[in-house]
């Protein structure tokens, strides 16, 4: 062998060389391990200070596998949905964190995703462990290992405040757009006296359509430059030392008649008047013709009301006095005008003055116009009433304007229809016979008891006021039925013996229609039968 040619002292030397190599490699490997170690201690403390973190995040983060198991769920996540690490653990879907109308949804955006689609936030509604719901928008994206998609990644945010937000928004926004549009007062904005936005209302107040206002000069609605002028210097005269104007002017409609408005008008901005000055226009035109009318309506109320046969009473809502009656009132109550006026409802109306309080209260919050009362007398007697009352204002004060119709007979003649009623139902159902009657549209206006469990027994069906009786019926049945009951409608008187198998039985019966007539028309069609 080639080392056999060596001497002693040649192979020590290499022998020592040899465990040199040895003590460094075992060095190394010591290091190596010791390095392998600190690196695996540095990776742990890393992901335990990443975990901290991702605790600590506001939004949600979660991952599922692509079975949708939930592989991950931060702490906000688990808070929020109401969830442990152990329920995550043990097994959790990611579908369990959504309401069931948004699981196909789910589906198909985490299909489009791990198709390579780039999607953007898509916002679900989420569904917490205790039944709660919440909306959140969430982002997406595919979890890889070894270059093969193994599962889905994403962080989610509650936008619930948001939402909330979002909609106050919208119903502010909506309820500004609701009360420009529909305001009985005309409404827009001008920028150095030039219109840039008005309401419909204006287009109604100035006869101008949108086209001819929006753009121009405010002067167009003046007649002259010497009111444009005087309107302009006060009114921003009023806006520099109070913040608003207020102003009674004229305007000339596009027809050329001339009308008169009050102006308000604020600015958007109290200290730039180029943003704009916001105004409202209200047409007082009528109000002005309207207090000339008033006069002359009041005279004409006066008149009409001594004057008129209808029973008629002007009644304090407050206190219940008698304010004014009328000469009918007199009649019929027994009392002079002049007593009436001396008492209060309450004397006269058999409810206690904390109930007749309350109706007058209906009155004046528009509850409430019509009731039924019963009145008594100057002679002891005690008449059923219906009293028709409204509000009306006279010297800035509110007054009750009551109407009274005496009803005693109808009273009277509705006891005896009721009764009339009641024995006429006695008598119906106390037959051993289907008794029944249809409108025109074969729906039932009446049906006895006997014919109401003589029916469900043949047909198990529960027959009630309004059901067709041909809706309900067979095919054959209804082929039997209608041409009879029509043949009625025009008015014969028809008979007719039928057998019909029921339950496995042959029953024979016999059958009467009768036309209903009201005013000599048909309105409908009476039935007897019996079974033979």
């Amino acid at each position: 062998m080639k080392g056999q040619d060596k001497t002693k002292e040649e192979l020590i030397k290499e022998l020592e060389k040899i465990k040199q190599e040895y003590n460094l490699f075992k060095a190394s490997i010591v290091n190596d391990n010791s390095e392998r170690r600190q690196s695996k201690e540095a990776l742990r403390e890393s992901a335990e200070k990443l975990d901290l973190q991702i605790d600590l995040f506001p939004q949600m983060i979660y991952e599922f596998d692509l079975n949708g198991n939930l592989t991950y769920l931060n702490k906000q996540g688990l808070d929020i949905f109401g969830y442990s690490q152990k329920e995550i653990e043990e097994g959790l879907n990611i579908l369990t964190g959504f309401i069931p109308e948004e699981w196909d949804r789910m589906k198909e955006m985490t299909k489009r995703l791990l198709e390579g689609e780039k999607l953007a936030s898509i916002e679900y509604i989420a569904l917490r462990k205790d039944g709660s719901t919440f909306p959140f928008l969430t982002n997406s994206n595919i979890i890889f290992k070894d270059n093969k998609a193994v599962g889905v990644r994403g962080m989610a945010i509650d936008i619930t405040e948001r939402k909330q937000a979002e909609e106050i928004l919208k119903n502010q926004e909506s309820r500004i757009q609701s009360i420009f549009r529909s305001a009985p007062v005309g409404i827009g904005v001008v920028s150095n006296r030039i219109l840039m936005e008005v309401n419909y209302r204006m287009y109604e107040i100035t006869g101008y359509p949108a086209d001819e206002l929006i753009g121009q000069s405010s002067r167009i609605l003046y007649p002259n430059d010497a009111e444009f002028e005087r309107v302009g210097r006060y009114k921003y005269e009023e806006i520099e030392k109070h913040g608003t104007g207020s102003i009674e002017t004229h305007f000339l409609r596009k027809d050329g008649k001339l009308i008169d408005v009050i102006l308000n008008s604020t600015p958007i901005d109290q200290d730039d008047l180029s943003k704009g000055v916001a105004f409202t226009v209200l047409d007082i035109t009528e109000r002005i013709q309207a207090a000339k009318a008033l006069q002359d309506s009041e005279e004409k109320f006066r008149r009409l009301f001594e004057e008129h046969s209808a029973i008629k009473l002007l009644i304090n809502p407050v206190s219940g006095a008698i304010i004014d009656a009328n000469n009918a009132a007199a009649a019929y109550y027994g009392w002079s005008c002049e007593e009436l006026k001396r008492m209060r409802i309450d004397e006269i109306n058999t409810l206690t003055p904390e109930e007749v309080k309350k109706k007058m209260d209906k009155v004046l919050s528009g509850d409430r116009i019509q009731f039924e009362f019963r009145h008594r007398r100057k002679d002891g007697s005690v008449r059923d009433v219906e009293v028709y009352s409204s509000k009306l204002v006279i010297g800035n004060r509110d007054l009750l304007h009551s109407i009274i119709h005496d009803i005693t007979e109808r009273k009277q003649a509705e006891n005896a229809l009721i009764v009339s009623e009641s024995n006429l139902n006695t008598l119906v159902n106390n037959r051993n016979e289907s008794i029944w009657s249809i409108d025109n549209d074969y729906k039932i206006i009446v049906c006895n008891d006997y014919f109401r469990d003589a029916y469900f027994a043949a047909y198990q069906v529960e027959l009630k006021v309004g059901l067709s009786l041909i809706n309900i019926l067979s095919p054959e049945l209804k082929a039997f039925w209608k041409p009879k009951y029509d043949t009625v409608f025009s008015g014969e008187k028809i008979s007719f013996e039928f057998n019909e198998t029921i339950q496995g039985s042959i029953f024979y019966f016999e059958v009467f229609l009768n036309p209903i007539l009201v005013k000599e028309k048909v309105t409908g069609v009476s039935a007897l039968r019996k079974c033979q």
